[in-house]
């Protein structure tokens, strides 16, 4: 027997509800979300984070999307490579994808801080042509992480304006 996954977008997913795109300003909740744990070999489900309940989206949402009702905001973050669960709530729910360039951003951060710490020259010093082996090679590493970054963050901060363009009304 074999799965067949389907995109959130898929027309099969219609009956379920629909994708609000732009209606809410999450810029403030995605970059707490950047910040929260992502295990590399599990799963962590937080049903509940008081801090990112702080933030002025959680009114947003309690008040127009569920009507008053009390919300919580919590995530799962983290790597399966298994479909072993089952999950249930007593009311309709709402999930806040990142943006690839947001996760891209994140990726690349890690990375390049990681190395940067490990390069002891400049950024930038394999224009020089005074590295060779190992030093080149960390520097060239660490140069090219950081300009992903530099261009995965405002691809991302694009997408964010473009998306929210409503909200700027």
């Amino acid at each position: 027997m074999s799965i067949q996954i389907q995109k959130v977008t898929d027309k099969s997913f219609r009956k379920y509800g629909r994708i609000l795109t732009g209606e809410y300003d999450v810029a403030e909740l995605m970059d707490a979300m950047e910040k929260t744990e992502c295990p590399d070999d599990a799963v962590i489900y937080i049903p509940s984070d008081k801090e990112i309940e702080k933030l002025p989206v959680m009114k947003a949402f309690t008040d127009s999307l569920y009507g008053g009702l009390p919300i919580q905001i919590g995530y799962c973050n983290g790597n399966n490579h298994l479909l072993n669960a089952v999950e249930y709530h007593r009311s309709s729910s709402s999930n806040v994808a990142a943006s690839i360039w947001g996760k891209l951003k994140t990726v690349t951060q890690m990375i390049a801080i990681i190395l940067a710490f490990i390069d002891t020259n400049p950024f930038g010093a394999i224009f020089t042509n005074s590295l060779t082996g190992y030093n080149f090679a960390i520097n060239l590493i660490v140069t090219l992480m950081m300009i992903i970054c530099v261009i995965a963050t405002i691809f991302s901060g694009w997408d964010y304006i473009k998306n929210g363009k409503d909200l700027l009304k």
